[in-house]
């Protein structure tokens, strides 16, 4: 008869833990004190018998006819060999938390929570929607402390904070919503507590497809982006503006641009900016230059665009070390639903920009314009103008608002990214809330 891991639906397992008697497979066993276990609360729940069959078989053989001191002393040599495993049961920091559908856990202990301040959870934000059944949960927290999981009232495995930061990944999630809880306890012994509600929508093919143009408007979150294909000249001013005010950003990244400048698509890593899909070579999908009409043009097909997108994610993920954002922006804003299909059958979302078309307003930037004597060309001055009129007049201000601007300009002066400090600064005064684009609410 096969027996199947408690964790992984369909997984075969042929061990048992030591403790709940649960079968698990080889990934999610823990071995202490020469038993496997599933999790370190079967461990912390075995301490005490194993601690008691300790003492009993000692005292049978050494200590009968020890003095009380030296049984303190070997007491004391005990506990701590004791400390020393579970110390190396948890040291790890980034760990893979599996939770079990079949039944729940306490806690062996009850814990006064005080000091709310000390752990917060950066990301992803309440309310926000996955459309992979896996996500990370990031923060911060006091140096040095320990961090438990909690999914929907069941505890996870415990991680560290190093450097004041934690990252823990959770998978195999279901389809709705849930909610997770983290305790952090620090070294001093001060123990607090944050909590996130996200919800997790299926990978359909229909989902995935739709136009985001615009996050929920019920929020107050803005999205500023940046296409880069072939300059990058205004990079480090824009990089320096976003992290002198402590802003998130979200970049769409041609493949020919990834190998042209990989110092820089390294640095927006290290900086831990969400990272998209900008095709390779930035092709025209559709007839618009043509007919202002977006028919898919005849030599785009299905094969040809999944390998625009494929091709560049393997351009990025050998360049920074890490996988792209499930997420894509079409050259010139051309798509269609045929073309959004196409790429939501590899897992890619299409996002593009927010406009207001009634008024006719947009949070376009249209900063590569270089013509002074166009009709679309805005100084500086001007395009905070307008972002701040849609802010002001439009039915639901900037809520959900996704701004596009671009890396490079072949503008001599007069720069669109010159005013991108105080539109940061004036939509902060409004209440608005800077996240990137996996963290807005749609």
């Amino acid at each position: 008869m096969s027996h199947y891991c408690k964790n992984h639906v369909g997984r075969e397992a042929k061990r048992r833990c030591f403790f709940c008697r649960d079968y698990i497979c080889p990934e999610c066993q823990l071995r202490v004190f020469g038993h496997i276990f599933c999790s370190v609360f079967c461990v912390l729940r075995y301490l005490p018998l194993h601690l008691k069959s300790k003492l009993r078989s000692w005292y049978k053989k050494h200590l009968r006819n020890v003095s009380i001191n030296w049984m303190l002393v070997l007491l004391a040599v005990l506990a701590a060999s004791l400390f020393g495993n579970i110390y190396q049961l948890i040291r790890t920091p980034k760990i893979r938390v599996i939770f079990s559908p079949s039944k729940k856990i306490k806690l062996p202990i009850k814990i006064a929570l005080h000091d709310s301040s000390r752990i917060k959870i950066t990301y992803p934000k309440t309310g926000a929607i996955l459309y992979q059944n896996h996500l990370k949960i990031r923060g911060t927290g006091t140096e040095g402390g320990l961090i438990l999981i909690e999914h929907n009232g069941q505890p996870g495995r415990v991680g560290k904070i190093q450097e004041g930061c934690f990252e823990l990944s959770v998978a195999d999630l279901a389809v709705g919503q849930h909610k997770f809880w983290l305790t952090s306890l620090s070294p001093a012994g001060s123990v607090s507590r944050d909590s996130i509600i996200i919800e997790y929508i299926s990978e359909k093919i229909s989902d995935l497809s739709r136009d985001f143009v615009r996050g929920n408007t019920q929020y107050k979150h803005v999205a500023l982006t940046f296409d880069g294909d072939f300059l990058d000249n205004q990079a480090d001013s824009i990089l320096a503006i976003l992290n002198r005010h402590d802003t998130p950003a979200t970049f769409f990244l041609t493949g020919r641009f990834i190998l042209k400048y990989p110092d820089l698509v390294r640095k927006l890593v290290q900086e831990k900016r969400s990272i998209g899909n900008h095709t390779r070579y930035h092709p025209h999908l559709t007839t618009y230059a043509e007919n202002r009409k977006h028919h898919t043009l005849p030599e785009i097909t299905a094969e040809k665009l999944k390998q625009e997108l494929l091709k560049t994610a393997e351009i990025f993920e050998q360049v920074a070390g890490q996988k792209m954002d499930r997420i894509w922006r079409a050259p010139f804003g051309e798509h269609n639903r045929e073309i959004r299909q196409w790429a939501a059958q590899i897992g890619y979302r299409q996002f593009g920009w927010t406009a207001d078309y009634a008024n006719h307003q947009s949070l376009d930037t249209v900063d590569w314009v270089t013509d002074q004597g166009a009709l679309n060309y805005y100084s500086a001055g001007e395009t905070l103008d307008r972002l701040i009129h849609f802010a002001d007049t439009t039915p639901y201000g900037m809520n959900g608002g996704i701004v596009l601007m671009h890396l490079g300009t072949q503008r001599k002066k007069d720069q669109s990214y010159q005013m991108l400090g105080a539109l940061i600064d004036s939509l902060d005064c409004r209440g608005y809330q800077f996240v990137r684009l996996p963290e807005m609410n749609f």
